[in-house]
């Protein structure tokens, strides 16, 4: 190989080689901006990204407690909580195949009753809310946690009493 064809090939190399870095600041600095433009449209309210469906079921939130819907073949289930019977809550994955859905359960030990709701159903984020003013949940405390990785369970204890004796619970 001569001098002349070893420069071209070095060259070109080094074109490519820019075009890629090129591609890609410029994707990460998109991904950037449209993440951040993302965020500042939920944050004024502009952006629905609502997957809440009555066909889904329906949370309901009171001052006492909670009260979860879910419309079935033959008659609809419901289940309700209050607030205070709560012994632990629980936010995990279901693997639907091509997405996650994320879901909690609201446990009450003593007779092993489990309340569950999922991001799907109407009043999801009125419970978000209302999780947040009652039990001090934020969502940046356990999103990423449950989230992350996808396609797994990552069940994670988002609040639990903690009892020193059987007649003195408080939160941990």
């Amino acid at each position: 190989m001569d001098t002349g064809t070893i420069i071209s090939i070095v060259s070109i190399a080094v074109v490519i080689f820019s075009v890629l870095a090129i591609t890609v600041i410029i994707h990460i600095a998109r991904k950037d901006f449209f993440h951040k433009h993302i965020e500042k449209l939920k944050a004024e309210g502009k952006l629905e990204t609502c997957l809440e469906k009555p066909e889904n079921g329906t949370i309901t939130v009171a001052e006492e407690g909670m009260r979860v819907s879910i419309p079935r073949k033959k008659e609809e289930e419901v289940k309700e909580i209050k607030w205070d019977e709560i012994d632990e809550i629980i936010a995990y994955k279901k693997d639907l195949f091509a997405v996650d859905l994320i879901c909690w359960q609201f446990c009450r030990l003593a007779d092993e009753y489990v309340v569950e709701i999922n991001e799907e159903m109407v009043g999801y984020k009125v419970l978000l809310k209302t999780l947040e003013n009652k039990f001090g949940i934020k969502e940046e405390d356990w999103f990423r946690k449950v989230a992350i990785p996808p396609f797994a369970p990552n069940v994670t204890s988002v609040w639990k009493k903690r009892c020193q004796n059987e007649h003195k619970c408080f939160p941990m």
